[in-house]
């Protein structure tokens, strides 16, 4: 049995542990409270670049492009919004946003401490923090994003910060702000909205922009508008009877690539360049001019190649007229399509242009063709032979700088061995012989060694020719425009026509050494 003496001579550890426990509270507090205001303290420009283009350069610097030229971001102040779209916007993020005089910790909070699985609607001073920071995906960069948001609201009329974010906030149609998301979705500014298409703007601010753009969603809207008795209930009645259809006007279809320099078939390239920017980075930095390229194409042997095309074109009654040419390492020098072509259309038959290589099966395994190419793999596949059975990547794109010219990227020749040495030497003496039987241009290279096979299509309104040099490798097809009535092409293309042609712009394009 214990003493009872000594149970009460016993020391009380609980005080001491919830005192051991209050006071890492508060220094956990306090450190919390530290870091928000030194956080809070990083400069955050709230000013977005506007109508500034990616541009396209080729190998030499010459500008080739600008994407976007259209209008993606414009700057309005609230002043020149119309009054019903400021109601709207409010009604549906925040009605009391502009009468706050203190900051709402709660949604901060939240934002910390569940950075990617919230269901709260973030404030409109975070929705305009994350459209120039992103979205906050760790716990750290929550409470980062909290400590600018708290600077910012300390520091900034609110006013000011809601006239920011609807300068600047996603809105579809790859525009950025009320402004330019006006003038795409309803072809009018942002002054001249009306009731529906007020509602329909503020649906897709939610969720940061893509929210909901649909009837229902313009509608749900419209009833907050109205249970904030900011409009009347005709007017609700009324707005709702309108298909959302009627309010929109189709999407533009007009391409994103404004050309700086005169035309030289160069349109499909820019294309697939711009296809590649969106698919790696993603369409805000290339709407919003924050990226510049340098390519692979040489601007010269594009012009080259465009003036011997299009003579020949006239003098042949050629329709169309596709032409890739590769450089030692699979760059892209040339991706020439005449009007309406399509640089990277699978238009040849691989059957056909394998025949002569049926006896090396490693070869037509390698190549992996489908059962239609485009000029660009015909290149492809001869610049495997040419550079003895090891392929490279093939590159549209140099480097991709930030805005400032910092590297963010840059291209590498990435290679693969396909081919032994023997069956490449082997398929290339083939390719020889081929050039040698007099097929329209051998004599016309003088010194330059070319290997190289043609081919046309039984109904003799499609020629092809892939081939290499030391420094070239060339994909080239061509059609002619069937006459209708009789069946018949206008022109016959022969065997060795596309292979005269490639002749003419290989001549042309070793001229210079």
């Amino acid at each position: 049995m214990s003493d009872p003496a000594l149970l009460e001579n016993k020391p009380n550890k609980a005080p001491t542990l919830w005192l051991v426990l209050y006071l890492l509270l508060v220094l956990a507090v306090l450190g919390v409270g530290i870091s928000v205001r030194t956080m809070g303290d990083a400069p955050l420009s709230l000013a977005a670049t506007f109508d500034k283009d990616t541009v396209i350069y080729d190998r030499f610097g010459i500008q080739l492009a600008g994407l976007h030229p259209e209008i993606n971001m414009f700057p309005v102040t609230l002043e020149e919004m119309s009054p019903i779209l400021l109601d709207a916007v409010l009604a549906t993020l925040d009605p009391q946003y502009l009468n706050q005089g203190e900051v709402e910790p709660w949604p901060l909070f939240t934002a910390v401490l569940w950075p990617t699985g919230s269901s709260r609607q973030p404030t409109i001073t975070q929705r305009l923090v994350r459209s120039i920071n992103g979205r906050a995906t760790t716990r750290l960069a929550a409470l980062r994003e909290a400590a600018v948001v708290i600077h910012l609201e300390q520091t900034e009329p609110r006013e000011a910060l809601l006239e920011q974010f609807l300068s600047q906030v996603p809105l579809g149609r790859s525009t950025y702000g009320v402004e330019a998301a006006s003038r795409s979705w309803y072809g009018k500014s942002a002054s001249d909205l009306e009731i529906g298409q007020a509602a329909h703007l503020a649906g897709l601010m939610l969720e940061g922009g893509g929210g909901d753009s649909s009837e229902r969603g313009r509608n749900q809207i419209l009833a907050l508008l109205y249970e904030a008795g900011l409009i009347t209930q005709e007017e609700l009645v009324f707005q709702r009877t309108i298909p959302l259809k009627n309010l929109l006007i189709p999407v533009s279809e007009e391409t994103p690539v404004n050309s700086l320099v005169p035309d030289a078939g160069l349109l499909p390239y820019l294309e697939r360049i711009y296809s590649q920017l969106v698919e790696q980075y993603g369409s805000a930095p290339v709407v919003k001019g924050q990226i510049e390229v340098d390519s692979t194409l040489d601007l010269g042997a594009q012009e080259i190649v465009a003036t011997i095309v299009e003579k020949a074109a006239g003098a042949r009654g050629l329709s169309e007229v596709v032409v890739v040419l590769l450089d030692d390492r699979s760059q892209v020098r040339v991706m020439y399509a005449t009007d309406g072509s399509v640089a990277e259309e699978a238009r040849i038959d691989s059957e056909e242009v394998l025949k002569p290589f049926w006896r090396w099966e490693s070869f037509e395994n390698s190549l992996n063709w489908s059962d239609q190419i485009t000029a660009l793999e015909l290149a492809q596949g001869h610049a495997l032979v040419a550079r003895g059975g090891r392929r490279y990547e093939t590159q549209t794109v140099l480097e991709i700088r930030n805005a400032d010219g910092t590297r963010i990227d840059r291209g590498n020749d990435q290679t693969e061995v396909l081919l032994d040495a023997q069956t490449a030497s082997q398929i290339s003496e083939l390719l020889t012989e081929v050039v040698a039987r007099d097929l329209g241009f051998g004599a016309q290279l003088d010194d330059v060694a070319v290997i190289g096979s043609p081919g046309v299509n039984a109904d003799r309104d499609l020629a092809w020719f892939g081939g290499s040099t030391a420094r070239f490798s060339i994909g080239l097809w061509m059609s002619v425009t069937s006459d209708s009535d009789a069946g018949n092409a206008q022109f016959d293309l022969d065997e060795t026509a596309a292979a005269r042609l490639a002749g003419e712009v290989l001549q042309e394009l070793h001229r210079d050494g």
